[in-house]
This record gives C-alpha cells, structure tokens and sequence, in this order.
C-alpha cells in the first residue's frame, strides 16, 4: 500500500488526485505452469506488556485517639501519612500479573499455515492463496479433571499442572483460574443470549431460548461436579456485575436443575429437528444432575426417550482455533494418558480396550498417527514417563461427542443398580458392548460382562465401564467425588494417594478431593475469605 500525495498523485492520474492517491497492489500471478508454495509457522504467544508495581506502604501508628494502639504495626494509607497518624518506616512491591501464582495470563501456543498457487497465460494470470492461523489457549475442567483425578499424567513441570496432579492445590492457580472463568463465561452469555433475543428477536423459536438454558444448566453442573462447596454465583445486569453469594452444591445442582426445567418447558411437545436435538440434550443432562442429587429413582424416567444414537457434538473451525485434549496431549505433550494410577487401577495404557485406544512412538497406530517423538514435553526429566498418546481424538479436526445416548444408557445402568436391580444393569452394559456407539469412530464389538457377584465388585464394574466408555469428557472426577459422597468410599480407596508420586517426585500425593474456589473471587465483596484468599465453606466431596 502505497500513499501519493501533491503534484505527483495529479500526474499519474489525473485532476481527480489532487488531493492524494492510496494505491493498493494486490499480488500477481505469473505467467507459466502452476508454481506452489507452502509455508508453516509454529511458536508461542506471551503478553509483552509492562504493568504498573503495586507499592504498599508500612509503619507504626502515631498519634492516635486511643494511645493503646500508637507503635502497632500497620499498613500506611495516603491519608494517615499526610495526617502523621502512621509513621512510614518500609515499602513493599507487588506484581499481580509477573506473579506466577496469581497472573491470569499464560503462555499460549500459535500455527500459522499458508498455500499459495500461481500461474497462467499472457492474456490471464492467477495467485491464490490459503492462510489459517490458530491459538490454542488455556486448559479446560475436563482436562483438569482427568489430570486430578485418574485419567492423566502430567508431562511437564509447570506448577500449575503438578500441583493439580499430585493433589496438593493452591488458590491461586492461574491454569485453573483461567478453567473456572471458562465455566462462567458461557453461562453468563447464555443468559445474555436469552435477554438478547427477547429484545431483539421476540419471534424466535421456543428452542433457541431452550437451547440456552441448557447451556447454562451444564455450566452450572460442571461447575459443582468440580469445585468446593459455597461457590458465588455473579451475574451482569445491565452491563454491570451482580456479585453472587456463594451457594452449597446441594443448592448449585438445584440451580441447574431449574435450567433443565425451564428449557424443557419451554419446548413442550413440540416437534422438529432442532427441538429434538434440544430436548435429548436437556434430558441426558437432567439424568446427570439426578446421579448427582441421589435421586437415582428418577434417573431411569428422565433419560429413557433418548435414543442411543443421539450425539452432540463440540465443533470447532479450524481456522479459529485446535481442540485442547489434541492440542496439549498429541501436540504438545504436556499430558499423558494415566496407566494404574491410583487404587482403582484403572489400565488406561495397557488395557487394549478400543474405547480408550493409546499408543506409544515405535507402535503401529502411533506411526499411522504421524506421532515420532517418544517423551512428553519435560523431556529432560527421566523420572517422567515416556508419552502415551490417546487416538480418542487423533487430529486437530477431531470433535468431543460432548453428549450421547450412550451417556443415558450408563446413567441408566448406575441407577438401577443402586436401586437393586444389578440385572437389569448388566443387560444394559453388555447391550453396549454388542452394538458399540463410536459417533464417528468405529469400536470393536467387546466381549460380555459376567455378574461379578458381590455389590462392591459390581459397584466398580459399573464405575469401570463408565470410565472408559466416557474418557477425556469430564465426567470421570464428578464420578470420583460421587464415590467418596453417595457410596461411602474414603479418598484413599478412590483417588491416587500415597508418599511416592506417579512420577516418582517429592513429596507424594496431597489430600485434596476438591478444586478451591479461585483467588480472583476475592474481588467479590460477598465472598468469604481466609488469610487473603477465597474460601470455600467446606472441602467435602
């Protein structure tokens, strides 16, 4: 792009220039065969900026009305120095974003690929070209999840993950702060969403409108399947933030409940593709909020009309961004999968079981994958296991089959076993297992199921089937808290413990059977807190 101004601009073209010319030039092609030219980039994306210091002031009271309290230590305000009521005597500085504890931002992978073509004859020539450029950002719950729990190893030494892998939290979590927001985020936008079509599109179909209570109802879900209880739930109204008070979970699962409802509701009887698509999708979520309630009586009523060829998938483009479970595990392996991690002995890596199908480099289905490199991302650290790869989702262009009938079978099969009907359980799980349901993938037919006779082994059956049947899709640590709540299991029978770490590091495994509530909530007036941070009301699972 070029600017002319002046005399030069009237010159080349004309009287209508005088007051300056932008020339664009577009690229050209070249005369001849078709000449190709491709091109990749890979790297990093980190904010570059500079942000202000935070500088507190400290030294003794003075000159206060109550002597008692004149040579206390204390934080020194602009006003109690100009007043000689507080004697400066330090200065402390603070960096909110160079913490690496509390910072919000991370670093973020970027690909940028590009073709070109160009050619043709004298009298026409041609030049295209493709450019796709995309951002892989923060981890999700359902890569925490799995990595707190018993689906996956961490393959890096970044804090953030080893901490999370190892049971032993911190607050101030900024991988887990960024999950928590990605909670939030499409819950409050669901419910923009809903305002903004009853002012702007009053005509809309009752599914739209459903379609975003489901949203929300599944955030509201996820969220306390994961966190502690007493978790603030803040709105915006009018463009402005509405702090929450934070809630129990028993009161949380009721709040997305209510969402189920509503959305349900609204659809009534009504039928069409979308309104199908919708209700399956608020009837498999209502099914697990009631797994999670306790109220397994009802479970079986809620998700029946589902069948099991319904899927919902989470699609992406391409061109705007990679799916994390691909991206963090497959590309850059900061993840792995589990193999026997922790006392449930779930074998992952060596169960050859074509629902959770891995590899590792060297293995056929790792070379027909295109995956060479042998260790994870910490590559340098031999107490770190050599990379399992999950062929779940084996390309960047893999979709999350985020709900399925497949879902409300296994619901179905928990709920009446804990209702006394084991048998009616088994002849759902080994209908599975005849019939595979891939959604878009092909799973082998598996071989039956035997009672294995005792309610305890059949407990495990049932959480072992659900396990692989729905890796990688954030159902597995709700199941593990569920253990701990509805079937009387300690945390050392449910979730990896002991003094030796997976990956052989000190100090072994923590305690903790809850995420925290993040520290950014400490910015919410009504949240309570301890020694500085956000506090939960309780730890329990």
């Amino acid at each position: 792009m070029d600017v002319i101004r002046g005399p030069a601009a009237s010159a080349t073209y004309g009287t209508d220039a005088a007051t300056g010319v932008i020339v664009i030039t577009t690229k050209r092609g070249r005369v001849g065969a078709a000449r190709w030219s491709v091109y990749t980039e890979q790297g990093i994306t980190r904010d570059a900026n500079q942000y202000p210091i935070a500088y507190t002031a400290w030294g003794k009271l003075a000159n206060q009305s109550n002597p008692v309290n004149n040579g206390r230590a204390s934080d020194c305000q602009i006003n109690t120095i100009a007043s000689a009521t507080c004697v400066v005597d330090s200065i402390t500085t603070y960096n909110l974003w160079d913490d690496p504890r509390a910072t919000p931002l991370k670093t973020g992978s970027r690909q940028q690929y590009g073709l070109s073509v160009s050619g043709g004859s004298e009298a026409v020539s041609y030049f295209v070209s493709l450019e796709q450029e995309s951002t892989t950002g923060g981890e999700t719950m359902f890569l925490y999840g799995g990595l707190f729990g018993d689906e996956y190893g961490t393959g890096d030494t970044f804090t953030q993950r080893v901490e999370t892998d190892q049971r032993a939290l911190t607050p101030q979590n900024a991988n887990i702060t960024t999950a928590f927001r990605g909670l939030h985020l499409p819950r409050v936008s669901a419910i923009q969403t809903r305002e903004a079509l009853k002012a702007f599109a009053p005509l809309a179909p009752t599914w739209q409108y459903s379609e975003m209570y489901f949203v929300e109802g599944y955030m509201l879900n996820l969220l306390t399947e994961h966190f502690c209880n007493g978790q603030p739930i803040s709105y915006i109204v009018d463009g402005v933030e509405q702090y929450g008070a934070p809630q129990s979970n028993v009161e949380t699962y009721a709040l997305a409940m209510s969402k189920v409802d509503s959305g349900l509701a609204g659809l009534g009887s009504t039928a069409g593709t979308n309104e199908t698509r919708v209700r399956s999708a608020l009837q498999v979520l209502r099914g697990r909020i009631m797994l999670n309630q306790g109220n397994f009586a009802g479970v079986q009523a809620a998700v029946s009309a589902v069948p099991n060829s319904y899927v919902w998938f989470q699609e992406h483009a391409l061109t705007v961004r990679t799916p994390g479970v691909w991206s963090l595990l497959n590309n850059q392996r900061r993840y792995l999968v589990s193999n026997n991690e922790g006392p449930l002995q779930l074998n992952f890596g060596t169960a050859s079981d074509p629902r959770v199908p891995v590899c590792a480099v060297g293995q056929a289905a790792c070379t027909t994958a295109g995956f060479t490199t042998a260790r994870p991302f910490d590559s340098g650290n031999t107490s770190v296991p050599n990379m399992l790869y999950q062929l779940i989702w084996p390309t960047d262009a893999s979709s999350v089959a985020l709900l399925n009938g497949l879902q409300a079978r296994l619901f179905e099969a928990e709920a009446l076993n804990q209702t006394g009907n084991f048998a009616g359980a088994l002849t759902i799980l080994n209908a599975l297992r005849a019939a595979p349901q891939g959604y878009g993938r092909t799973i082998a037919v598996l071989t039956p199921l035997a009672d294995p006779g005792t309610a305890t082994s059949r407990r495990d059956l049932i959480f072992r089937e659900k396990a692989f049947w729905l890796f990688g899709t954030g159902h597995r640590y709700g199941d593990m808290r569920r253990m701990m709540r509805q079937y009387q299991m300690t945390a050392n029978q449910v979730f990896p413990n002991g003094a030796t770490w997976q990956i052989n590091r000190a100090p072994g495994y923590g305690n903790d059977v809850v995420f925290r509530t993040p520290t950014a909530e400490t910015f919410n007036p009504l949240q309570p807190q301890n020694n500085g941070e956000a506090a939960c009301t309780n730890l329990t699972p």
